[in-house]
């Protein structure tokens, strides 16, 4: 579970989905299940995230 009150995740999301990536597949209000078989790809994606929490991308 992430706690974000202020949606910032949420925003961020907004901005890096609809690519093609397994972060497409996060619903910041529900719930997420990440295979063993998908973690990898899903890990590498997250400096994705990063980046766009840091205002670049």
């Amino acid at each position: 579970m992430i706690g974000d009150a202020e949606f910032h995740l949420a925003m961020v999301l907004e901005r890096v989905q609809h690519h093609g990536r397994t972060l497409d597949r996060i619903d910041p209000y529900g719930l997420l299940v990440v295979t063993s078989v998908a973690m990898p790809q899903f890990l590498g994606e997250l400096n994705v995230l990063v980046e766009q929490a840091e205002g670049g991308g």
